[in-house]
């Protein structure tokens, strides 16, 4: 087998004589439902086909944890020790990191300290995401993206406008890695003929997540119907904005693909997305495509016939209406994944190591948390355990760091007089820097839901008032345990995951127990979490701390002119 573009590693020189022993390295794996998880999954099923050996290290080959906010994608805990265990053991004669998780970045340090060769694939447009979802600019993302794939010996993207935007942004040794379509299970017949709902039918598939961009596609007015198949984090608050929207949930194998061929448009409303391989599954299926014009379907839908890209989403649905069902599929044949692997099994292009590079390299020193603040004192133990539950109502990966505790601590000690309330006391490391700053421990009233974390608190925080309750509850609970006016409320719940009505019930319930005073939250957010004009609030960031990781935020937010609620 050719050399898959990956470089050889230490000890592996006679690897391009005989059978290849591959490893990848990927923070995406099964049982995660998405296209890199697919992409990597056939690839490897394809070389082992061919008498290649290879090798998957996954999430699922270490404790992990839910990442907040997406329960199915995992992230991995890794130890250098077993990862290095993991990697000797599979003798691999070339590596290739898939993906900028815990995983991808472990393996590149151990290749950097081994002097092994690798490379990389750009898979996920992840500056966008962050941006999209919690506000970090994406700048800062690109910076350190950069600095991921810099030492690789390729870096693998799938499309000409992909390719061409990763040089413009300064990434070097970038080359083609293009996807493919099993044109035996995406077929145009049989068809799923969606009984009951009008036509026409237009539908999207994929996971419901904010990225998707999927409220573009349900809020447009078109005739017929409107299908979502698929599931994930925004799919509950999709369900209740768009409730003329039909959601089916997760589809499969025969199921997936009749569903595919039984819609009239497949509508792709994602603006960050690198490749879409659901396009290519709706074309196979016979289903023309309507989406953006921008990366992803800008290449891949280039025959006119097959979909519409139009800057007006509405006006690409309807277009793609009069598309012709027999070319999509057509079109959609010029894809295969024989053709994807042996693309990634053409010889390596020659080392750019003969160039000067495009703009200089990042320092090494600004990996992500290389230089995080320690986390405050905590039950780390119980802090986990509680993780492990329900990583929603925790809101963070790991507790609060020292620094981000004192920050807090001197707004509230610069507040005046009268009891503090914490709302979502957690391990308590907020309270204790309270105390620490001279906050009297009678003076704080800690809120918390989950009763083993409120146990911790009462017996590690002696002459504080603990309140085991939901902080949707406040009035009835606190107003009889309070001694005086609320001087300051402190929030550590995840808002930022919250629907705005229920944004709008917390707001209701701290003006209930302290008129006027609104209320500080510690977020991860750089931009405001909360929409605070819908909630009638006034915001001001009273402190960001880059030290704590991930990078956190304070903001203080009171009500503007009447009571929010």
């Amino acid at each position: 087998m050719p050399d898959l573009a990956l470089p050889v590693a230490e000890g592996g020189a006679a690897a391009a004589a005989g059978p290849l022993r591959l490893l990848i390295v990927t923070d995406a794996w099964t049982p995660q439902v998405n296209g890199v998880v697919r992409t990597l999954g056939i690839m490897a099923s394809m070389l082992r086909a061919a008498g290649d050996t290879v090798e998957v290290i996954g999430p699922d080959r270490f404790f992990n944890l839910p990442m907040p906010g997406y329960r199915e994608i995992r992230l991995a805990v890794v130890p250098p020790r077993k990862l290095a265990r993991l990697v000797d053991a599979a003798m691999p004669c070339a590596v290739h990191i898939a993906t900028e998780g815990p995983l991808g970045w472990a393996m590149r340090a151990l290749c950097r300290r081994r002097g092994w060769p690798f490379t990389t694939a750009f898979h996920t447009k992840f500056a966008e995401y962050l941006q999209t979802r919690i506000g970090v600019p994406a700048a800062w993302s690109w910076r350190v993206l950069r600095h991921f794939h810099q030492p690789a010996e390729a870096t693998m993207a799938a499309t000409p406008s992909l390719r061409a935007e990763l040089a413009a942004r300064g990434f070097t040794k970038v080359r083609a890695w293009t996807r493919g379509v099993d044109l035996e299970r995406f077929r145009p017949a049989p068809r799923d003929p969606f009984e009951g709902l009008a036509r026409p039918i237009f539908l999207h598939a994929g996971r419901i997540a904010v990225e998707k961009n999927i409220a573009a596609f349900l809020a447009l007015d078109l005739p017929g119907s409107k299908v979502v198949v698929g599931d994930g984090p925004q799919r509950a608050a999709l369900m209740q904005r768009f409730p003329a929207a039909h959601f089916l949930g997760w589809r499969d194998n025969g199921v997936l693909a009749r569903a595919y061929a039984g819609a009239d448009v497949f509508v792709f409303p994602s603006r960050t997305d690198t490749f879409g391989l659901v396009l290519l599954e709706a074309m196979a299926s016979g289903t023309p495509v309507a989406a953006f014009p921008v990366t992803g379907p800008l290449d891949v839908v280039t025959d006119p016939r097959a979909g519409v890209l139009h800057a007006d989403l509405r006006t690409a649905c309807l277009a793609a209406l009069d598309c012709d069902r027999a070319a999509a599929r057509t079109h959609a044949e010029r894809f295969s994944w024989a053709a994807s692997v042996a693309q990634s099994a053409a010889p390596s292009p020659p080392s750019s190591h003969d160039h000067a590079p495009e703009q200089p390299l990042m320092r090494t020193t600004s990996s992500l948390g290389q230089d995080a603040d320690r986390p405050g004192t905590a039950n780390l133990p119980l802090f986990f355990r509680r993780w492990l539950s329900d990583p929603l109502q925790m809101g963070s990966i790991v507790p609060s760091s020292r620094t981000l505790c004192r920050r807090i601590a001197r707004l509230v000690a610069a507040g005046g007089e009268g009891p503090v309330v914490e709302i979502g006391a957690g391990t308590g490391v907020i309270s204790r820097a309270l105390i620490e700053a001279g906050i009297a421990p009678e003076r704080l009233v800690l809120v918390e839901i989950v009763p083993e974390m409120a146990d911790h608190l009462r017996a590690s925080l002696p002459g504080t008032t603990v309140v085991c309750a939901d902080a949707f509850a406040l009035p009835q609970h606190l107003v009889a345990r309070l001694p005086g006016p609320v001087g300051t409320v402190i929030c550590g719940i995840p808002l930022v995951m919250l629907p705005l009505e229920r944004q709008r019930q917390f707001v209701a319930q701290v003006e209930r127990i302290a008129p006027g005073l609104g209320f500080l939250l510690y977020t991860y957010c750089i931009t405001s979490p909360l929409p605070y004009r819908k909630l009638g609030l006034e915001a001001v960031r009273e402190a960001w701390t880059p030290r704590n990781f991930p990078p956190a935020s304070v903001w203080r937010y009171r009500p503007l002119g009447p009571p929010a609620g």
